[in-house]
């Protein structure tokens, strides 16, 4: 009688766990909680690391995460370092803008807050693109012709790169350097797409003012984007080398000469 009242007690309790942990697909209230959860975005500052044609190379990014929070300062003429224009102006993180010139003047178009300090260079093959903050829309990378819009600032800049199709660049007395960007990308969240943009800087990790070949940023690109999660669909090429400096809560990389302008995050 014993083995008989065990043996139904084994049954009875097998069929509980049973349904407890039966196999198939999980509960609505389960999917419902991963669904729900929310999409993970970058944080102020990321870095990555890829091997490109045998060479390291090494990205950090800043998101622009509020475009109102994006200051362009003008530094053609104060020549202030970029940890002076840091402290004056409450930055919490920040890269070097565009070209300049030995005239102090910024190569190409430059406006901002309505003061205008450069002139546009109409159909260049270098200086073939803009990186604009437009007034209540966010910041924009546009190629080749600017639209009427209100802008906050416009600084123009190349080369431009569309990286739908990254194909190598033809640069004349291209050399390695360090190469600061905005770079625009799209990510994937749930049934749609957002648009993101960043500063980037590549540069050698054993040696900070090196860099990637300007002609090869187009294919770095299209691989560091495979480790970010998102596709990189455009980028613009900012002032590099000794003329350009990177600050976020990851890395400081000063400048060898003064940079002609500067994008303060705060």
């Amino acid at each position: 009688m014993k083995k008989i009242i065990i043996v139904f007690l084994i049954i009875i309790f097998g069929a509980l766990v049973y349904t407890q942990i039966k196999p198939g697909k999980p509960s609505d209230n389960i999917i419902k909680e991963i669904i729900s959860q929310p999409t993970p975005t970058p944080t102020i500052s990321q870095s990555y690391e890829i091997l490109y044609n045998n060479q390291k190379i090494a990205a950090d990014i800043i998101p622009i995460e509020n475009s109102s929070s994006l200051t362009l300062i003008p530094n053609f003429k104060e020549k202030l370092s970029t940890s002076q224009i840091m402290e004056r102006n409450n930055c919490k993180a920040g890269a070097n803008g565009g070209f300049y010139g030995k005239d102090d003047r910024p190569i190409g178009h430059f406006m901002n807050n309505d003061i205008y300090l450069g002139d546009m260079l109409v159909n260049h093959n270098f200086f073939n693109g803009f990186f604009v903050g437009i007034q209540g829309e966010g910041v924009g990378i546009i190629s080749n012709k600017l639209t009427e819009r209100r802008y906050k600032f416009i600084v123009q800049s190349g080369p431009y790169m569309d990286l739908w199709k990254p194909e190598k660049l033809s640069i004349i007395n291209d050399e390695m350097a360090r190469r600061v960007l905005v770079v625009n990308a799209t990510r994937k969240i749930n049934d749609g797409y957002t648009a993101e943009y960043y500063f980037m800087v590549l540069y050698d990790p054993d040696a900070q003012f090196s860099g990637p070949y300007l002609a090869q940023v187009p294919l770095i690109l299209d691989k560091i984007d495979d480790e970010m999660g998102a596709k990189i669909v455009s980028s613009l090429n900012l002032d590099g080398g000794g003329a350009s400096s990177f600050w976020n809560d990851n890395i400081t990389l000063e400048e060898l000469a003064s940079v002609g302008s500067f994008f303060c995050i705060k």
